[in-house]
């Protein structure tokens, strides 16, 4: 999956193209999880009492993005970016989500609700619509058929 970041205020954007599945979840974690990162207190399922390790906030928090990752390249890069709070998916070019990449948007959907943010759907491929609506996960997001309309909304 090629994902292309852009930051609009508090509002991350996100162009994906190619297959949102359990093959290429890692990929789209990766970007996800530097903007949103898990709460401390989220662990796998088998593993009800983790406490994370040193190390792990360490990691955490070296991989808050700053402006200048965010493609802002004429700012202080010692500044961090106002903290991202709304999420817009541009899906035109996402022909295909699994059951795998289903679970993981409504849990990042739950994960920005709780920072008070919203995640929104934009120019979602026929295909995934059909997805959404046979899995009954079409009321689950707010879907626009432009970015702007999306972003403004949040």
């Amino acid at each position: 999956m090629n994902i292309t970041e852009e930051t609009y205020g508090s509002t991350l954007i996100l162009t994906c193209k190619g297959e949102l599945t359990e093959d290429s979840l890692d990929a789209f974690k990766q970007v996800i999880e530097r903007y949103f990162p898990p709460p401390d207190h989220t662990n796998d399922r088998e593993n009800h009492f983790h406490t994370p390790k040193k190390q792990d906030r360490n990691q955490a928090e070296s991989n808050s993005p700053t402006l200048e990752q965010s493609g802002n390249s004429n700012v202080n890069p010692q500044q961090t970016t106002p903290p991202v709070r709304g999420l817009v998916l541009d899906l035109k070019a996402v022909p295909f989500i699994d059951s795998a990449g289903l679970e993981y948007l409504l849990d990042l959907r739950d994960r920005i609700s709780e920072r008070l943010g919203e995640i929104k759907l934009v120019n979602v491929d026929e295909n995934v619509s059909k997805i959404l609506e046979i899995t009954r996960l079409d009321g689950a997001f707010e879907q626009f058929d432009n970015i702007t309309q999306a972003v403004r909304s949040i």
